[in-house]
């Protein structure tokens, strides 16, 4: 398979002087609706926008991906930059193709269809400010919200999906994992 990235993009607010100190990486494929809510909640961020950068790799989608990512560059006020891979090879490779374009000291990475809660970043931030270092990361909860109707499969794999799904029930707040 082809490793080639076919285009690079970067919007104008990527061109700040000051490095981000978190870079957000979201690999994607063939989910531009999903993605379009994604960057949408990123822009509500209570964070300021010169700490964060966005970087979105799409692994070969066939479908408007590309144009939106194109379309949300423009018009943005985050500091978006995005590579489109020639074919798809898996969300660990857009990863890992990702995380070559990351400036920020630390990295989160998430899924094209998580919406954030607007504080996110913020929070996120200041873990690794009370926790410097390379040995230190941070697990967040990620739940279905109210508004896509979650369904009792939905409601299992959240609450009682060991087996499938991260086991948060088992977490202390606070504590070591």
């Amino acid at each position: 398979r082809s490793r080639e990235i076919k285009v690079l993009g970067k919007n104008s607010a990527f061109e700040a002087p000051e490095l981000p100190e978190i870079s957000v990486l979201i690999p994607t494929y063939k989910r531009p609706d999903a993605l379009q809510r994604t960057l949408s909640s990123l822009e509500e961020q209570t964070l300021g926008l010169t700490l964060f950068e966005v970087v979105v790799v799409d692994d070969g989608s066939d479908d408007a991906t590309e144009e939106l990512l194109r379309q949300f560059s423009r018009v943005t006020a985050c500091r978006l930059s995005y590579a489109i891979l020639e074919d798809n090879g898996g969300p660990a490779r857009a990863r890992n193709a990702g995380l070559g374009m990351c400036r920020g000291t630390v990295v989160l990475i998430i899924g094209d269809d998580i919406e954030l809660d607007t504080s996110m970043l913020e929070k996120h931030l200041l873990f690794h400010r009370e926790q410097p270092g390379e040995v230190f990361s941070l697990l967040g909860h990620v739940s279905f919200p109210e508004k896509l109707n979650p369904n009792a499969f939905m409601r299992w794999l959240e609450k009682g999906g060991r087996k499938y799904f991260f086991n948060y029930q088992d977490l202390v707040p606070g504590q070591e994992a």
